[in-house]
């Protein structure tokens, strides 16, 4: 999945791939967690893409590796 925000004009893309588990982890340390994330069906998906900060920290901890954030 792809999602994509204009936040002050600094564009970027959140991808979360076909390797997410579900597991939770992104939403438990985003520091926007549950206004960004949101499991469904096992698997994360973006709530609002104009809540996250930009941090990668979702990247950093995803222990499957389903998630990119491209600049």
């Amino acid at each position: 999945m792809l999602f994509t925000c204009d936040r002050n004009i600094i564009m970027f893309e959140i991808i979360i791939d076909e390797r997410c588990t579900g597991c939770g982890k992104c939403r438990a340390v985003c520091p926007k967690g549950p206004r960004v994330f949101e499991i469904i069906d096992n698997r994360a998906v973006i709530k609002d893409a104009r809540s996250c900060l930009n941090c990668a920290t979702c990247q950093s901890f995803c222990p499957a590796g389903a998630i990119k954030i491209r600049w």
